[in-house]
């Protein structure tokens, strides 16, 4: 092979690799992003929960502090600090909103030298994107459970979010998708249970219908579409329909 060759075919490589890292990178950034986002509306819908138990509490002392028992006293405090805490973070969260546009509108214009992908592009790769990200979860999710169980004297988790620190890491970072994924059930799920895993909201495919992603306890992920706009009635009824047995068993 000569030098000519050597140098052309390196060349070649060099120009596929400019155009797909770009790609990959945009990809990835994409779930990040909408994985930081429903955490940022998680803590705010949480916020918003305490602060009306937190009002709840503070009009039944205003109205009889002799009646109110020991535990209401307790529960009364506890959430005065947390919703202390969560008003403290959530000073941030505006900050962090534009911190994801900043990064959104940065990686349009990084890209910019090359095609830039179109609108059902980018939606087609963010889809492909949950679904892989969920896959990690699914695969990753009985260990964590068992490490839970562990530590809590064999005690499943009532909420995905307490399994959070249960997850591997990577580089001191944990995984993606532990913000954007949560169990079907409220109470984390139930022996006999064949869905257990399901995206929190929805994301929209290049047609421009809702579609949510799921994982049953065999491991199996799939991406459901919504046939309209009213789609929070349809994934409610499939999510009813499929929670105790997987689509190949209807």
């Amino acid at each position: 092979m000569t030098n000519t060759t050597i140098k052309i075919g390196f060349i070649i490589a060099l120009a596929i690799a400019s155009v797909a890292t770009p790609l990959v990178i945009h990809r990835h950034a994409q779930v990040k992003l909408h994985d930081r986002d429903l955490a940022l509306r998680t803590q705010a819908e949480r916020l918003s929960q305490l602060s009306m138990g937190n009002e709840h509490l503070s009009n039944l002392v205003a109205q009889s502090k002799s009646s109110l028992s020991d535990e209401q006293l307790r529960e009364l405090l506890r959430l005065r600090n947390e919703v202390g805490q969560l008003r403290t973070q959530t000073n941030v969260i505006q900050k962090l909103r534009e911190a994801n546009s900043q990064l959104g509108s940065g990686l349009t214009t990084a890209q910019s030298p090359q095609r830039q992908m179109s609108q059902a592009e980018r939606e087609e790769a963010l889809s492909l994107e949950i679904v892989e990200t969920m896959k990690n979860i699914s695969r990753e999710l009985r260990p964590a459970m068992q490490r839970f169980a562990n530590d809590h004297n064999n005690k499943a988790p009532t909420s995905f979010s307490e399994l959070r620190d249960y997850f591997p890491t990577s580089g001191g970072n944990r995984m993606t998708g532990l913000y954007t994924f949560g169990f079907i059930r409220e109470n984390g799920s139930m022996p006999g249970d064949a869905l257990i895993l399901s995206e929190n909201g929805t994301h929209r495919k290049p047609d421009g219908k809702p579609a949510r992603v799921y994982a049953f306890s065999d491991g199996r992920v799939i991406e459901v579409t919504a046939p309209s706009e009213d789609s929070e009635t349809f994934f409610e009824n499939w999510e009813k329909q499929h929670m105790t047995s997987s689509p190949n068993e209807q």
